[in-house]
C-alpha cells in the first residue's frame, strides 16, 4: 500500500525532494519513485533546482519516460531539487472535489451550520455530518444533478452526488 500525506494546497499535489552532487561532467541523474508515472500527470510536473553554496548556472532535462531527469551545472557541486506534480491516479480522477464548496446542500449535502470535524472548532459532535448520518437523523438519497452554467459558458456538467435531506424534526 502506498500512503501519502498531503500539504495544504488548492491542488491535489505530490512533492518529492532531495539533494544530489554533480559528477565531474557537471551532471547528475535524479530517479523518481517507480510509481511516479502512475500517480501523477508526469508530463506537467515542475522541477525546481537550487544550488547549494555559492550561486552557479544550473538546469535540468526530463528523460523521455519521465522516470528521471538530468541536472546540469558546475562539476562536483551540490544542488537541492524538488518535483511537484498534480496527483492524477484513478482515485483522484473519480474523487476530485471543487476547491470552494457552497454550503447550500448542492455538493454531497454540505450545508451551513454543520462541520466535518465539529470538535476541532469547539462545537458539539451533534453539529457534525458524521453524527447526523450515523445517528439516523439525516436520510440520504442519490440523485442526478444537472448544472447549467450561466451566459459565460455553454458547458453542461452532470454528476451524481449524495444529497442529505433535512431532518424530519426540524422546521
Amino acid at each position: 500500500m502506498l500512503r501519502h500525506t498531503c500539504i495544504e494546497s488548492d491542488e491535489a499535489m505530490v512533492i518529492y525532494r532531495g539533494k544530489v552532487k554533480l559528477n565531474e561532467n557537471g551532471e547528475a541523474i535524479v530517479e523518481m519513485p517507480s510509481y511516479f508515472k502512475s500517480l501523477t500527470k508526469e508530463d506537467k510536473a515542475t522541477v525546481q533546482i537550487t544550488c547549494v553554496g555559492r550561486p552557479f548556472g544550473i538546469g535540468y532535462e526530463w528523460n523521455s519516460d519521465y522516470n528521471s531527469f538530468v541536472v546540469y551545472g558546475d562539476a562536483q557541486r551540490e544542488i537541492s531539487w524538488m518535483v511537484m506534480a498534480d496527483r492524477d491516479d484513478p482515485y483522484m480522477q473519480n474523487n476530485r472535489t471543487p476547491v470552494v464548496i457552497k454550503k447550500d446542500g448542492s455538493f454531497k449535502g454540505i450545508k451551513a451550520g454543520y462541520y466535518l470535524d465539529p470538535e476541532s472548532y469547539g462545537q458539539p459532535k451533534e453539529k457534525g455530518y458524521k453524527y447526523l448520518i450515523t445517528s439516523g437523523k439525516l436520510e440520504t438519497e442519490t440523485q442526478e444533478l444537472g448544472k447549467v452554467d450561466n451566459a459565460k459558458s455553454n458547458a453542461k456538467e452532470q454528476s451524481t452526488v449524495k444529497e442529505l435531506k433535512k431532518p424530519k424534526n426540524i422546521k
